[in-house]
């Protein structure tokens, strides 16, 4: 009888971990309501914090794939569509007949999310006419950066003359 209380006491703390509350989250889904936290520019795996003064910092992602963000924020529009088993969200806009799609990658961690664009390299034979919305964004950032600042002239400092791959990391986090 002492063996079966103990293996059921054993069992408790197995039961009461499982029961987390991010469990509650459905990995599948990127439905529902995000506080912006920030936006970095990584270039060459040197990150700096971008500006931004924003109205609101909700964001919002609906179940029929649209999603709304603050006005003052430099995002995505169109529709997205998440991946949970590849941790990547998707998304989609049309724009004068050309249809835009960029795929980020995201990461997790206790209801933060960093949505990650992919790395891209800007030199005398980038092709501007066909970037995608994610490269615009990149490109834009750089001239949001104030020059006379002490943190940007640091980081200018950091990745030298001839920087090779840039991407942008949205962090937000769950409400």
């Amino acid at each position: 009888m002492f063996k079966k209380i103990s293996i059921a006491f054993l069992a408790l703390p197995l039961i009461f971990t499982s029961c987390s509350k991010d469990d509650s989250v459905n990995p599948d889904s990127f439905v529902g309501t995000y506080e912006f936290q920030k936006v970095e520019l990584n270039v060459d795996g040197n990150k700096i914090e971008l500006p931004a003064d924003l109205s609101t910092k909700d964001l919002v992602f609906n179940e029929d794939g649209s999603f709304s963000t603050p006005d003052d924020l430099d995002f995505f529009a169109g529709a997205y569509t998440y991946d949970g088993a590849a941790k990547t969200i998707t998304f989609k806009d049309t724009y004068d007949g050309v249809e835009y799609t960029d795929v980020l990658n995201v990461e997790s961690s206790n209801g933060v999310f960093t949505l990650k664009t992919k790395s891209s390299t800007f030199d005398d034979n980038f092709d501007f006419e066909n970037a995608t919305i994610a490269e615009e964004l990149i490109f834009f950032s750089l001239f949001a950066l104030d020059e006379e600042s002490a943190a940007v002239k640091a980081f200018s400092e950091k990745i030298g003359e001839n920087p090779k791959d840039f991407s942008l990391e949205f962090t937000i986090k769950k409400k």
